[in-house]
């Protein structure tokens, strides 16, 4: 797990940064990882929005902070409230109790720091649309 720095923000920046790094030194498996995730966000049945939520419940499941905090940012940047955040997270405190509920706020903080910025780039990805 990436140590987390004071805020969701620079964690996130922090993130992508050492994501490029990975490129560099494991190209072939990080190019096979993204292509496994893309092929998993990609829309069949499920919206891709419902399958990042998934994957956030199941990260609050194990744990995983750096998993939570990214599985955020993506579940709001395909659509995702606040609100429906704090509702598939729920599904994990029902999957795993307690263990689950330590983490919960880990979320409910991402998804309140990157509203504002997610809003702001689907405005800005809207505005090169048109």
């Amino acid at each position: 797990m990436i140590k987390r720095t004071s805020s969701i923000k620079e964690f996130l920046e922090e993130f992508d940064r050492d994501r490029e790094r990975i490129a560099q030194v494991l190209p072939e498996p990080n190019q096979m990882f993204i292509k496994l995730l893309a092929s998993i966000r990609k829309q069949r049945v499920l919206p891709t929005k419902v399958k990042e939520l998934i994957a956030l419940g199941i990260s609050v499941a194990i744990g995983c902070e750096t998993c939570i905090i990214t599985h955020t940012r993506a579940a709001m940047r395909y659509g995702a409230t606040p609100e429906e955040i704090a509702e598939a997270i729920s599904v994990a405190l029902f999957m795993r109790g307690g263990q689950a509920y330590a983490y919960i706020p880990i979320a409910l903080n991402a998804a309140e720091e990157l509203k504002d910025t997610i809003k702001n780039q689907r405005a800005e990805k809207n505005k090169l649309l048109r």
